[in-house]
């Protein structure tokens, strides 16, 4: 049987520094029947030079040029010019292993899995990228649909597009929202409305690099507020689909999960010097006050009850403590736990 082509979707802008890096782990896979598919976001930083140079380098690769219209943009526009059997996407500042489409691949096949999701590893620039030689690990995870959502929500599987490998039918009718960051949450969860199989491998095939131009490490107003967005949708998502799938319980534990999260963001920001800082404060707190809307906290555990009585109660002291976040809720563990049993 031939080897399936596999479509690898790289949206490129602006991302001079990395993307050699990010290309040449793409074109030095082990698996070679690869369709490389990089769109041009409209990159004036020099990357564009790069992509023309390595259409020459391997024919593989097909260069698709567009004005800048965003990451979701560039992501439908690869996935309109796909001609593979199964599809994946690179970010263009992060790296492959080597075997990564390879053995995504083969795990793939041999279940019948209709996605796969494998670990990756987070880095900067100040961390060598050294791979280990694969070895097979048997440790994985078989998920229903329904199970598959449940990991979503929350957050055993990642909701982003890079450490996934897909059916090309996945993608029928289905196409990244533009304009939002966040993009992938609302995306992976009709993605897996459609899989029968979800494969969970504990590989760590994906580097994945933080650096400070990235969109998680960017505390603008817009980027807080798709993420609230982003969040809302899996919110929404759950309460449409109780009892069928999820329980009232699940929904009060992603309420909880979620004010911990906003709280430490909150927490992220304070000591930043940012624009609108004061207005993505509002919003955050906006929103951790809409999670306990039931009062949520009640059955949270203690050291996250005081957390949360100081953010509205006793801000000086939660801003005081904040740069040691989240060092200060093992200290308040110890320490004052007492004032609100």
């Amino acid at each position: 049987m031939d080897a399936p082509k596999v479509s690898i979707i790289i949206p490129v802008y602006n991302v001079k520094p990395y993307l050699e890096e990010a290309l040449d782990s793409v074109i030095n896979q082990t698996y070679k029947n690869l369709e490389i598919i990089v769109v041009d976001d409209g990159s004036d930083d020099g990357s564009e030079k790069i992509c023309d140079e390595y259409t020459i380098k391997d024919n593989r690769i097909v260069l698709i040029r567009q004005k800048n219209a965003g990451l979701s943009a560039a992501r439908n526009t690869g996935l309109d010019n796909m001609n593979g059997d199964f599809v994946g996407f690179l970010d263009a500042d992060d790296v492959y292993h080597p075997e990564m489409i390879q053995k995504m691949l083969e795990s793939m096949l041999f279940d019948n899995a209709d996605c796969i999701v494998c670990k990756h590893v987070t880095f900067d620039e100040t961390k060598k990228i050294s791979f280990n030689k694969y070895k097979n690990n048997r440790n994985k995870k078989i998920y229903t649909t329904s199970e598959a959502l449940k990991a979503i929500a929350n957050g055993e599987i990642h909701a982003t597009a890079w450490d996934k490998l897909y059916k090309k039918n996945l993608f029928e009718n289905i196409r990244y929202p533009i304009g939002q960051n966040y993009e992938d949450i609302s995306t992976v969860l009709k993605i897996f409305e459609k899989t029968k199989k979800v494969l969970i491998i504990n590989d760590k095939l994906v580097w994945y690099r933080k650096h400070t131009k990235s969109i998680t490490s960017t505390n603008s107003f817009k980027n807080v507020q798709d993420l609230c967005k982003a969040y809302d949708c899996i919110e929404l998502y759950i309460k449409e689909h109780i009892p069928e799938i999820f329980t009232e319980k699940e929904l009060t534990r992603f309420h909880q999960e979620n004010i911990i999260f906003l709280i430490s963001k909150y927490a992220n920001i304070i000591n930043q010097k940012i624009a609108d800082k004061e207005t993505i404060q509002n919003l955050l707190k906006e929103k951790i006050k809409e999670q306990n809307l039931n009062n949520e906290m009640k059955n949270a555990n203690l050291e996250t009850r005081l957390i949360y009585y100081l953010l509205f109660n006793a801000p000086s002291i939660f801003s005081f403590g904040a740069r040691f976040y989240p060092a200060i809720r093992r200290y308040i563990k110890i320490h004052f736990i007492e004032l609100i049993k």
